[in-house]
């Protein structure tokens, strides 16, 4: 199964875990992240692993402080995947804590969309607004911290979705 996807996981696994010229060493075996003993032989690794696996696939730890082992690990989408980052922005949005990508993907409203409102400090639980007719270049903050547009009224009232 060298040239396998799922070897292929296995090795970066062990690589990020133990080889200090990896390049991810520092986010994982620099912080003590480790491979349960049984996991050094791919055998074992994939006998635990292999019948849920798939191409479409990642390895994931549940506890992101936590060691690569049966207990905690599972396959996940590698869309899901991309968003379980140290890096990734959160937000509490008037559907929870969630990520951009997620409340963009909830909402219909681009990523991009939302990131920029978050940078001009708008209030979380309005990032994820319609725009209606609210153009991005009238919307201003005044140094109350209201937002407005062509008028006094907060953002969410002109678009009729108070919180």
């Amino acid at each position: 199964m060298y040239n396998t996807r799922i070897y292929g996981i296995w090795a970066g696994m062990m690589a990020r875990c133990y080889r200090k010229t990896h390049n991810r060493y520092y986010r994982y075996g620099g912080r003590g992240i480790t491979v349960c003993p049984e996991w050094h032989d791919f055998r074992n690794f994939y006998a635990d692993m292999g019948a849920s696996y798939a191409d479409t696939m990642s390895i994931d730890r549940i506890d992101v402080d936590g060691n690569y082992c049966p207990e905690n690990c599972r396959w996940i989408p590698l869309n899901r995947q991309a968003r379980n980052k140290s890096t990734s922005a959160y937000v509490n949005s008037r559907f929870g804590r969630m990520t951009i990508a997620e409340l963009a993907e909830l909402t219909g409203i681009k990523a991009t969309t939302i990131n920029m409102r978050r940078r001009r400090g708008w209030p979380e639980e309005e990032l994820d607004l319609p725009i209606c007719s609210v153009r991005h270049k009238t919307t201003r903050a005044r140094k109350d911290g209201a937002y407005h547009a062509h008028g006094n009224e907060r953002l969410g009232d002109r678009a009729g979705l108070s919180a």
